[in-house]
């Protein structure tokens, strides 16, 4: 037993943002049905991971590379809003080992969670409850690794496809990783750089979202008026 513990929390902050996600998204679908667009958000399938698990470097790397994607999405997005996307810098592999970086994903993944409650509320829908936090039960660490890659993947194919049905161009992310990290220690970094940048511009997109709805409310009021 290793990181069985935090792995498994990730594995469920991930499926619970998973699904408000989907649901932001698809009540977005609004947005492109009122320009008249035929395409609408669909979500992709979450594919469990099965037996023969890969190893968890594997995991791990398609975990980070994932996790960059999902940071292009919320840096659209907040280019969208007309504001700059965040870009922290990595951080120094000298200073932080395996353990300390999980924990620091696992942070910044439940305070994105949350901001991404709060827009939804903002919207006038309700979230999904907090997860509970589980025990790892007989799931190895492999296995755990292999079901954080496959949420990852799973919400970057999400982030994809709503950056294009929503016609938001895409943003690179600042300082990626021009080829798969190809140990723990560096996927673990890439990977907190992501998602911390994620968590930052989530904040940046929450803070414009008044004022958006705002003036939404405003115009849909002025031609009601003028019709």
């Amino acid at each position: 037993m290793a990181y069985e513990h935090v792995l498994k929390m990730l594995v469920g902050g991930l499926e619970n943002t998973a699904s408000d996600f989907e649901k932001l998204a698809q009540l977005l679908n609004l947005r492109v049905q009122f320009r008249g667009m035929s395409k609408r958000f669909i979500p992709a399938e979450y594919r469990a991971p099965g037996p023969r698990y890969p190893k968890k470097e594997e995991s791990a790397s398609k975990a980070a590379a994932s996790a960059s994607t999902i940071a292009n999405a919320y840096a659209s997005a907040v280019k969208y809003f007309g504001a700059e996307p965040s870009s922290p810098a990595r951080l120094e592999a000298d200073n932080f080992d395996e353990c300390g970086l999980l924990h620091l994903i696992a942070s910044w993944q439940g305070l994105r969670a949350g901001v991404l409650k709060a827009i939804l509320g903002t919207y006038g829908e309700l979230a999904a409850g907090q997860p509970f936090a589980l025990l790892p039960g007989p799931a190895s660490e492999v296995r755990l690794w292999a079901e954080v890659a496959a949420w990852f993947e799973k919400l970057a194919k999400d982030g994809a496809s709503f950056l294009a049905i929503q016609r938001l161009p895409s943003t690179p992310v600042s300082g990626a990783a021009t080829k798969r990290p190809t140990t723990i220690l560096e996927s673990l970094l890439l990977m907190e750089q992501s998602v911390h940048q994620a968590t930052l511009d989530a904040l940046l997109i929450a803070g414009a979202l008044p004022y958006h709805l705002y003036r939404t409310a405003q115009r849909g009021a002025s031609r009601s008026r003028t019709s």
